[in-house]
């Protein structure tokens, strides 16, 4: 465990690049099946509107995930920079614990699930 950062156990595997190399090749190797069960099982059609919709609440969501991510972290990073300055935004270890490295990570993470989406 990472002193003072318990989440950080969260979100460690997905740091190894064993893991970012594994989950990319099992994605692509079940992707194109996978599509295809969930498109027959549900009888969806490639230009129906309900698949439209779908992928624009996917989206408006993931803009949504994005913005709060924002709203999180750009006050963190304004206020450490002004009481610290720019070197300190990355070599400060405090930077990192008071909340800023749950949000990067949180994003970092989010970036799994939107190659998902777009490959």
């Amino acid at each position: 465990m990472v002193s003072g950062m318990p989440w950080m156990n969260l979100f460690s595997a997905f740091h190894n690049p064993a893991v970012v190399a594994g989950s990319l090749f099992f994605y692509l190797a079940i992707s194109k099946q996978l599509t295809a069960f969930i498109r027959d099982t549900i009888k969806l059609s490639p230009k129906s509107i309900a698949l439209k919709y779908f992928v624009f609440i996917h989206n408006l969501l993931l803009a949504v995930f994005s913005l709060v991510v924002f709203v999180k972290t750009a006050p963190l990073v304004v206020s450490h920079f002004k009481a610290y300055g720019n070197e300190s935004l990355h070599c400060s270890p405090t930077f990192w614990t008071d909340g800023f490295g749950f949000w990067a990570n949180v994003f970092y993470v989010s970036k799994y699930w939107e190659v998902r989406a777009g490959v």
